[in-house]
């Protein structure tokens, strides 16, 4: 990349110049941060907390935030999300990829995590990884949280990546959403 002999920069010259080390270097500038390198945690399982966090590579735990719900915080999700993004200088579009808690837990809970981390994963065409959790009793401070929101990402980058379509759900029991047709015969 050659340096402008007037000096004046198109914004995409000085963009492709920062991106090259050999143009920073004449120049003497850092290089831009990107947020390509960090990932959302996400974790609906717990039956009374949604938590949302993010890591860098190669794995560091950079800032996590929950939020305790009633039911199982559908209608609360995305702007929870948002606001934990936008509190960390974030955009959906910075982001490098997803990993999501796969359960167990409530049906509800565990499809409405899978669904929004999918759903982000498809439209942004980023990578997502789902990671099944052990089953725990409710965390009852910061510090619990923080160390489920560590073993996601312990798990989750030792699984391959890999598209929004091969996530699956587990859940804590069978589901049961609708009356069998053996009730159903009966009355």
């Amino acid at each position: 990349m050659r340096i402008p002999k007037d000096g004046l920069w198109h914004a995409a010259q000085l963009h492709a110049c920062i991106r090259s080390k050999s143009c920073r270097r004449r120049l003497n500038v850092l290089p831009m941060r990107t947020h390509k390198d960090t990932n959302l945690l996400l974790d609906t399982t717990l039956p009374s907390y949604i938590i949302a966090g993010s890591f860098q590579s190669p794995g560091e735990l950079v800032n996590f935030t929950y939020k305790k719900v009633q039911f199982h915080g559908g209608d609360a999700l995305v702007p929870f999300l948002q606001r934990f993004l936008k509190k960390n200088s974030l955009s959906f579009h910075q982001l490098g990829g997803i990993i999501v808690a796969q359960g167990p837990g409530s049906f509800t809970a565990v499809r409405l995590g899978i669904v929004v981390a999918s759903a982000l994963a498809y439209s942004l065409h980023i990578p997502v990884v789902g990671v099944p959790l052990p089953k725990t009793e409710e965390p009852v401070g910061r510090r619990e949280i923080q160390q489920r929101m560590r073993t996601l990402i312990a798990k989750g980058i030792r699984k391959k990546p890999g598209s929004y379509k091969n996530l699956r759900a587990v859940y804590g029991k069978p589901p049961n959403i609708t009356q069998s047709k053996e009730l159903i015969k009966t009355q």
